[in-house]
């Protein structure tokens, strides 16, 4: 069910929407680029914010905010209850190890871009 670029659901760009302004995107177009990218990064910021740990962020964004705050409780996927070690999803393991492998290609190709 995530649509466009970001591969947001309809619920999160609807909260999304609500909360950046309703006037502004009363009815806005998730699969306008401009406005998917916007929701998305939006919403990692969100979730950087409420979990402080960029990995437990990026495995919300991916599996759902309210999954991460149960496998938090829950010492099979967490020691410290603010961080992951790992999730009961195959495809969120798989997503942050992604994540990492790119972004070490990522940071070699722009170094001077990606230390800021």
């Amino acid at each position: 069910g995530a649509m466009g670029l970001m591969q947001l659901k309809k619920q999160t760009a609807d909260y999304i929407a609500k909360t950046l302004g309703a006037e502004k995107y009363k009815d806005y177009d998730i699969f306008d680029v401009e406005t998917n990218i916007n929701f998305g990064c939006y919403y990692i910021k969100y979730l950087y914010a409420k979990f402080d740990d960029m990995d437990t962020a990026l495995i919300a964004y991916n599996a759902g905010e309210g999954n991460v705050l149960i496998w938090l409780t829950d010492k099979n996927y967490s020691d410290d209850g603010k961080s992951l070690k790992t999730t009961p999803f195959r495809e969120s393991n798989e997503y942050i190890i992604k994540i990492h492998k790119n972004f070490k290609k990522y940071s070699k190709l722009y170094k001077n871009f990606l230390d800021k």
